[in-house]
């Protein structure tokens, strides 16, 4: 079995590690074009920017608190990411639930937070990610006339 340390650094690596392939897997997916990564990268960072900026000012963290649990903004941000990886191609989004799914297990394992930390903060921010890159990808289709990537 691998040590709490190396899981540590496992789990550490997680978020950025799907950050990296967020940026990179849209330039793979529209070979020889910009303009639709660099919009799909940018809504997948101002969907990671609003975030944030919903936990500092709804301050999640407190009225998580005041239930007893504790919000998962690396759970959050993992959802965010899964979702912006999932949507280069939706029939193969089942790996990026996985990795979710794995993240929390290790999360639970580490206990970093318990399933109802990371169930809560799913329930609220699953929805609005999903809305945003919903438009978002839109927004990509709708630019210069070319189709979104995510039927295929």
């Amino acid at each position: 079995m691998l040590s709490h340390q190396t899981l540590k650094i496992v789990a550490d690596s997680v978020n950025p590690t799907l950050g990296l392939l967020a940026l990179a897997l849209p330039f793979a997916t529209w070979r020889g074009q910009w303009r639709s990564p660099a919009k799909h990268i940018a809504v997948t960072l101002l969907t990671v920017a609003l975030t944030y900026l919903l936990r500092a000012a709804f301050g999640f963290e407190a009225v998580w608190a005041h239930w007893g649990m504790d919000f998962s903004t690396h759970g959050a941000i993992c959802i965010v990411l899964s979702v912006a990886l999932a949507s280069l191609c939706w029939r193969r989004s089942w790996i990026w639930g996985a990795v979710f799914v794995g993240y929390d297990f290790l999360m639970v394992y580490q206990a970093y937070h318990t399933w109802v930390d990371i169930g809560t903060t799913a329930a609220v921010i699953l929805p609005f990610a999903l809305l945003l890159r919903y438009w978002g990808d839109r927004w990509v289709a709708g630019s210069l006339g070319t189709r979104a990537p995510s039927s295929s």
